[in-house]
């Protein structure tokens, strides 16, 4: 088992910026790139959104926020990041986002619906996989702060038959830093590693 270092810088989303809510999120985002990288550097966006950082090639970047707080992962290999608050809807919703096996080891209570989600979402963003959905992504929960996640990218027409689709599966390392205790944090990165997380605060 190889191991990659994830660095996480985690700052405030001002309430009173101008421009409201969007503008608040994206003065965030440019106050963790600066400390990250130099106040010079700005991040790109790919076709798809998926962040990246244009002068630096093979440094990998996540984003993500919650209400109040932004996040930004920096890793030497593909990483995603999320972040989530306790919400009642994830409640309402466990049954579209939840596999079946998912399903079967409940029920969960809110708190472990938030580290499915959170580490569904960090996958997604990890994987970059067109045509990708939150419910093909199956978590499996090894300890509190450490999970493995399988995925099944969907191949272009004509590409693979139905059985050899079938075998076709990606892998996930997640991870759940504290950041705060009222929140969820996840960081997944490609294949099963053992990751070395650090965090700095803004």
């Amino acid at each position: 088992m190889s191991g990659s270092q994830v660095r996480i810088y985690t700052g405030p989303i001002a309430s009173s910026a101008r421009g409201g809510r969007r503008e608040a999120e994206r003065e965030a985002v440019r106050s963790l790139v600066a400390r990250a990288f130099g106040p010079d550097v700005e991040l790109g966006h790919d076709p798809d959104g998926r962040p990246y950082v244009p002068t630096m090639p093979g440094v990998y970047v996540s984003v993500a926020h919650c209400s109040d707080e932004c996040l930004l992962a920096v890793s030497d290999i593909p990483v995603g990041v999320d972040i989530e608050t306790a919400r009642p809807q994830l409640e309402r919703i466990a049954a579209k986002f939840l596999t079946q096996s998912e399903q079967a080891v409940g029920p969960h209570d809110i708190a472990a619906l938030m580290r499915y989600w959170t580490a569904k979402e960090a996958v997604f963003k990890c994987a970059g996989i067109a045509g990708l959905v939150i419910s093909e992504i199956e978590v499996r929960h090894e300890s509190p702060c450490r999970s493995v996640a399988t995925c099944r990218p969907r191949p272009h027409d004509g590409d693979v038959s139905d059985g050899e689709y079938s075998k076709i599966s990606e892998k996930f390392s997640v991870a759940f830093p504290l950041v705060s205790p009222e929140k969820v944090v996840a960081v997944a990165v490609k294949e099963v590693v053992n990751m070395l997380i650090t965090i700095q605060f803004l």
